[in-house]
């Protein structure tokens, strides 16, 4: 897998030759095979022609657009979506089912609470200074474990989200321990991040995202349509659930990049309390964060061909209320 970043203002893609093409003003600046290409993320102004972007869905490759300073999801254009229209069908019984909504999303939740807890274990043995306040958080995430887990007292979807909130809470109280006081990360914030540590959060998170909508496609599901996230407006609720569990992956990988200094101060900028990546900074993210993308791709298929099943077999019952 090959994601191609374009983080330029003056800079326009062209395809030719079987290649995409990437040229400035004064000279052509390179080019990539699209054989090679996977994904495609843009950034700011860059030109290109509504003829480039059918090309790069025959070849099945996912673009993201993103806003020039924040970051923010502009736009997503879909490579290849899978044609069997069953699989859509058996999605919208497990979401018409409370049963087996309840049941999908507690293993989901339960899912991604086990990935907090490794985690801050994991970051347990690393810094015994923070001995007492990790323990903590990871004793209250166990509780939230076993009440996600329960199949008698947990009987909505609302109590879910309670649980799921309470330990999201616990568990960032946790992982801002693990920070330099320095870097003012306190919990988590957004829309606009408040510190570097949101700021480079906020953008895996959305890196994240962007491959769950491409995977619910790719898979022959809607990525619309959620079962533990209820549908909304505009939101690609079902992205959100497959995304849940592999969160903390981000927030391990942002730990490390601050935690070895790739990351430091003179990375980001601030405006009217708003905290961005410089220029410079976006280049370290996409260069180191690579790696982890190629991963999250590679759990993503395996984790969609699991849902796949599951939405393909016929729910039983309809007794409960969510």
């Amino acid at each position: 897998m090959l994601t191609v970043y374009v983080d330029r203002k003056d800079i326009e893609l062209i395809v030719k030759s079987n290649s995409l093409q990437f040229k400035c003003p004064t000279k052509r600046r390179g080019s990539v095979p699209l054989a090679q290409i996977d994904r495609l993320i843009i950034r700011g102004n860059a030109k290109f022609s509504t003829g480039l972007l059918g090309t790069l869905a025959n070849y099945g490759i996912g673009v993201l657009v993103l806003s020039g300073r924040n970051n923010r999801h502009l736009a997503s254009i879909v490579g290849r979506p899978h044609k069997d229209i069953l699989r859509r069908l058996g999605q919208f019984e497990i979401y018409s089912n409370s049963i087996a909504r309840l049941s999908w999303s507690r293993r989901l939740i339960a899912s991604k609470i086990q990935a907090q807890l490794r985690l801050l274990s994991k970051a347990l043995g690393q810094r015994p200074d923070k001995r007492r306040e990790l323990t903590k958080r990871i004793n209250a995430l166990s509780d939230a474990l076993d009440s996600a887990s329960s199949s008698t007292q947990l009987t909505t979807i609302p109590q879910l989200l309670g649980i799921e909130g309470n330990a999201a809470r616990q568990y960032y109280a946790g992982l801002s321990s693990l920070f330099a006081d320095s870097l003012k990360f306190k919990n988590r914030n957004r829309r606009p991040p408040r510190d570097p540590v949101n700021s480079c959060l906020s953008l895996g998170y959305t890196l994240l995202h962007h491959e769950a909508v491409l995977a619910c496609y790719g898979a022959g599901l809607d990525p619309m349509l959620g079962i533990f996230h209820s549908p909304k407006y505009g939101r690609e609720s079902l992205a959100c659930d497959v995304a849940e569990p592999m969160r903390p992956r981000i927030d391990e990988w942002t730990w490390n990049q601050f935690r070895s200094r790739t990351l430091t101060a003179n990375c980001f900028t601030t405006d009217k309390g708003a905290v961005y990546l410089t220029k410079t900074g976006r280049q370290i993210f996409y260069k180191q964060f690579n790696p982890l993308q190629k991963s999250i791709y590679r759990l993503l298929r395996v984790h969609m061909l699991a849902v796949v099943r599951e939405f393909k077999q016929k729910p039983k019952s309809k007794s409960i209320s969510t």
